[in-house]
């Protein structure tokens, strides 16, 4: 008797073996799950689950309200990435038919799927263009046209106000910091760079010197800053009690500017930290 339950217990055993061999053998000749040729298989979660009466899977692309309410980020990207797949395969089929010089009927057939698809991907862009601007009137705060005006006369009013801000922020700086301009004899890039530089140090009415790495009352400041190549622009400070490297090389009026606004934001969280610290 004990012998006969061991063997009626074996077999189911056995039989799990051999099915579990198969399948592995059949999804390897498949390919790996995320195999881009997989990857619009049918592994959707509801393809097996949701059957219908006729024997039918459930498309994912259904609208079925029981599935749109349990909805997840994940199922919505799969929904998304299946709306692209069936585009792009239908505009393949209608441009290779085409090209094929197959009968007018057929390619007429192709455009039709391919204008339907397009159309639902249409309509949902404007259902959800009309939907944000309902969430923006009924959202104020979200939609700040103030400080982020979507309008091209907001625009070039923002964009009048950050030059102002900037500007007001060199002329600062300039009260501050002196320029100092290092060259090298014979360097190209010096003589391409020295008009600029001026042209910069007159418009914002910074006081400024023009001089040689290679002078002897340089050397201790290029020491201290590390400085070997040309043209390089340092700040001083007009008490003589900071300096540092502002650009080097051949760059533009609006490189200086942008390099100045990062210098004043840099110092002036500089010296907020001091102050947290009490030094």
């Amino acid at each position: 008797m004990a012998m006969r339950i061991y063997k009626i217990r074996i077999i189911p055993l056995v039989l799990n073996i051999i099915l579990i061999f198969f399948a592995r053998e059949s999804f390897a000749a498949n390919g790996s799950f995320y195999n881009q040729d997989n990857m619009y298989r049918g592994f959707y979660w509801f393809e097996e689950a949701e059957i219908s009466k006729q024997g039918k899977k459930k498309d994912i692309l259904t609208n079925d309200q029981q599935l749109l309410k349990n909805m997840t980020p994940a199922f919505a990207k799969m929904r998304i990435e299946e709306r692209r797949k069936r585009l792009n395969e239908a505009k393949a089929m209608m441009l290779e038919y085409a090209f094929s010089d197959a009968s007018p009927e057929v390619i007429y057939e192709h455009i039709r799927k391919y204008k339907e698809l397009e159309s639902q991907m249409f309509n949902g862009s404007i259902r959800l263009g009309r939907a944000s601007q309902v969430v923006a009137f009924t959202n104020p705060e979200i939609a700040d046209q103030i400080n982020n005006p979507i309008n091209a006369l907001g625009n070039k009013i923002r964009r009048k106000q950050e030059e102002d801000e900037r500007k007001q922020k060199i002329e600062e700086f300039a009260g501050k910091y002196d320029l100092v301009l290092f060259e090298k004899i014979g360097c190209p890039y010096c003589r391409e760079f020295g008009p600029i530089f001026e042209r910069f140090t007159s418009l914002y009415g910074f006081t400024y010197e023009k001089t040689y790495l290679s002078a002897e009352k340089n050397r201790a400041l290029l020491a201290r800053l590390a400085i070997d190549g040309a043209p390089t622009v340092v700040a001083v400070s007009k008490d003589g009690s900071d300096a540092f490297e502002l650009t080097r090389g051949v760059v533009t009026i609006s490189d200086i500017e942008e390099m100045i606004s990062i210098a004043m934001d840099y110092l002036d969280e500089h010296l907020q930290a001091k102050a947290r610290v009490g030094y």
